[in-house]
């Protein structure tokens, strides 16, 4: 969810799902990405700015990327890695591609083949 709670994100094999509280409660979703070609594995807010940070993946694995959207459009604004260790993960939770932000907004946390990888959140 984002830093005032008038958007959520969930990932799942259609692509992204992005709910905006509209009047009384959540509207029709926004859906971004394909199953196959470009759906997300994970999401994270910045808890100091307009930013949705999304893992990327395609079944074979082979077309992965840790993206920043301008989360009010849901235009891309940067790249994090065009081609982290990320896997097709089926059905299964924590396993890569999830993310997680620190507190203060200043690094992503993503879970990559073997281990945690670092990004600074700040465009390059």
């Amino acid at each position: 969810m984002n830093r005032n709670a008038t958007q959520f994100a969930i990932p799942h094999y259609g692509g992204l799902y992005i709910y905006d509280y509209q009047n009384s409660g959540f509207g029709q979703p926004t859906n971004i990405g394909v199953y196959t070609s470009h759906y997300g594995l994970g999401v994270a807010y910045s808890p100091k700015a307009d930013i949705l940070f999304v893992s990327w993946t395609d079944v074979s694995g082979t077309n992965t990327s840790i993206e920043a959207l301008n989360s009010k459009t849901l235009t891309h604004l940067f790249t994090l890695d065009d081609h982290p260790a990320l896997v097709h993960t089926g059905n299964y939770s924590l396993v890569s591609g999830r993310l997680r932000i620190a507190k203060n907004g200043e690094l992503l946390a993503a879970t990559v083949t073997g281990g945690v990888k670092l990004y600074p959140t700040r465009a390059p």
